[in-house]
């Protein structure tokens, strides 16, 4: 609690440094929300080739794509230029907010790599609040990140902790990009997400009511004052709808607000995708559309068909949901995920390539490639079984352009290779199979076979050597290198071995050991 404290004693300075700890103006239709938020100040924080590198999306320029290449590249004064020109045009027409949003969402990633070079932005031009405001935003990514995603009982203090130190940083730079552009809001809606995330509905009204002051029709503050009062963030689904009815005073401005009055359908969906009622969910969504187009609500209702493994109308779900919010990594994951349930692998590769250069942690994407490994190998292996090699090739490569290499599908394509005499590809893969994974006993097997074959006995002793120092009490490592001494001519290595082996109890040994006496 202390540490919580400490954090909203940081977002209450920057509240003080701008503007916002002043009493709020009212606004239309926001009256009544803070009628019901001072009530609730207790609120729980709740096939190709495999090896061959799929080639690199086209970046659009503007694009979230674009952007990361341009920091990567330190290329920073086209990337201050890129923020600014987004946020001048939005600040002409508030229509116009999502560009900007999109540019600084390709921040929104816990991927340290970006954290040195957004500190290099913020020193090359301090002046500017682009890279403040580019850092604060990949700083929140990274403190939920520490936090993990499980529910509090579930989350230790250190990783509570470790959120909030992080969140401090984030608060203050977003706090040094409003010291430079008061109507940034932008910052302001990202001050407004880590309020919420400790239920301080207080400080994120007042934070939006300040936004309102040159912002009214702003669907990006708006749609932030909304998530602040879900039921899970301490408000109510009462208050949610009195403001997206009173936000609607404001639509000829910004015809996006209408879709302010699905949230409630859209998040009572929600709660019924988690009791796994599906067919609730889909109509809530459905009801959630009808007030208005929210690329959430398309995502939800997608998420829900494939779960009923309704895959075409997901697929248009998703089509809809990335015209809203193009290049969104989740939706992206969720297209690939759905294409490669109905075996469209090769259309689901560019979504999965974009989403590993945007987010290369991205959680979703790593259950994705998990999940796609461990189908390659268990279809794979079927299809070994009934010798149809070339088939079982084809998924195994599959599973490596989807999921990238594995042990597990290296060793497999081995077999496969070594079924097709392909001896020289196969000792590759059981190679790169062990340097993934150096226990894996069976590709030593392998690798002794095919290079027994050549007569290469100093290279299989030295394999076995490597397994034997990452297992020494493995007797069967003993004998196998035995073996290749025997092979060699040097006999005195190779009876040590034998009986180093029948001492770990390998039973074959020690009948061998009989027959050498």
């Amino acid at each position: 609690m202390r540490r919580a404290l400490a954090v909203f004693g940081a977002l209450a300075v920057v509240m003080l440094a701008i503007g916002v700890a002043e009493k709020p103006r009212a606004t239309q239709g926001d009256a009544v929300v803070a009628s019901v938020a001072t009530n609730q100040t207790d609120v729980l924080a709740k096939m190709p080739d495999a090896a061959a590198s799929p080639p690199l999306v086209q970046a659009a320029p503007g694009s979230r794509v674009d952007a990361l290449r341009q920091l990567r590249a330190r290329d920073f004064p086209s990337l201050t230029r890129l923020v600014e020109a987004k946020e001048v045009r939005a600040e002409a027409d508030v229509q116009h907010e999502d560009d900007l949003a999109r540019v600084v969402n390709a921040f929104n990633v816990a991927d340290p790599v970006l954290t040195r070079l957004l500190d290099e932005w913020v020193a090359s031009n301090p002046e500017s609040y682009a890279p403040w405001l580019a850092r604060a935003q990949h700083l929140i990514a990274l403190a939920y990140d520490l936090r993990g995603g499980n529910y509090r009982n579930e989350t230790s203090n250190q990783q509570i902790s470790d959120m909030d130190e992080v969140l401090r940083k984030a608060i203050a730079d977003a706090g040094e990009a409003l010291k430079r552009n008061a109507k940034l809001t932008h910052a302001y809606v990202l001050l407004m997400v880590m309020a919420r995330t400790k239920g301080d509905q207080q400080a994120c009204l007042g934070l939006a009511d300040r936004a309102f002051a040159f912002a009214p029709a702003s669907y990006a503050v708006r749609s932030g004052v909304a998530y602040c009062l879900l039921p899970r963030w301490g408000g109510s689904y009462g208050a949610l709808e009195a403001f997206a009815k009173a936000s609607q005073a404001h639509v000829f401005e910004n015809a996006r607000l209408k879709a302010l009055l699905g949230f409630v359908d859209w998040d009572r969906g929600r709660v019924a995708v988690q009791d796994q009622h599906y067919d609730q969910a889909v109509s809530l969504f459905t009801h959630a559309l009808e007030a208005g187009d929210h690329w959430q609500f398309y995502e939800s209702r997608a998420d829900a068909e494939s779960r009923q493994r309704r895959y075409t109308d997901a697929l248009a779900d998703v089509a809809n949901a990335l015209a809203l919010r193009p290049e969104e990594p989740d939706v992206l994951v969720l297209r690939a995920r759905v294409l490669a349930a109905l075996g469209r692998r090769r259309d689901a590769l560019p979504d999965i390539t974009m989403v590993a250069e945007l987010d290369p942690k991205n959680k979703d994407l790593a259950w994705l490639r998990t999940s796609e490994v461990k189908a390659a190998v268990s279809y794979g292996r079927q299809l070994l079984d009934t010798n149809d090699v070339s088939a079982a090739l084809e998924r195994f490569n599959w599973g490596m352009q989807l999921g990238g290499e594995s042990a597990d599908l290296l060793f497999w394509r081995g077999r496969a290779y070594l079924k097709r005499n392909e001896h020289e590809r196969a000792l590759q893969d059981f190679e790169a199979a062990l340097a993934l994974d150096p226990r894996n006993v069976e590709s030593y097997r392998n690798i002794d076979w095919l290079l027994a074959h050549r007569g290469r006995w100093d290279d299989i002793i030295g394999h076995w050597s490597k397994y034997i120092a990452l297992e020494p009490l493995n007797g069967e490592a003993y004998l196998e290198r035995g073996g290749a001494y025997h092979h060699k001519g040097d006999e005195s290595a190779a009876r040590a071995d034998v009986a180093k082996a029948c001492g770990l109890g390998t039973q074959r040994a020690c009948e061998l050991m009989a027959t050498l006496r």
